[in-house]
């Protein structure tokens, strides 16, 4: 079994297979979101491990318009 991480770039996602015994479980996954601070990791509902980049000024653009927009 293997757990897999999906790394979110700006074109396509990068997966990276990582070979466990056992899937990672709350606490494991939570010691290795402490573990890697740097990364904006999150779980899927299915256990896929996805790595966000990191927000741009572009991001904070679009979401600042969002909520302008729905602030009207």
């Amino acid at each position: 079994m293997t757990t897999t991480l999906l790394i979110q770039t700006e074109t396509t996602p990068l997966a990276i297979a990582l070979p466990m015994i056992a899937p990672m479980n709350r606490d494991q996954f939570y010691s290795f979101c402490q573990a890697n601070r740097d990364l904006r990791i999150e779980r899927t509902a299915t256990g896929e491990v996805v790595m966000m980049p990191p927000a741009t000024s572009d991001t904070g653009n679009r979401n600042f318009n969002l909520a302008a927009y729905l602030w009207v």
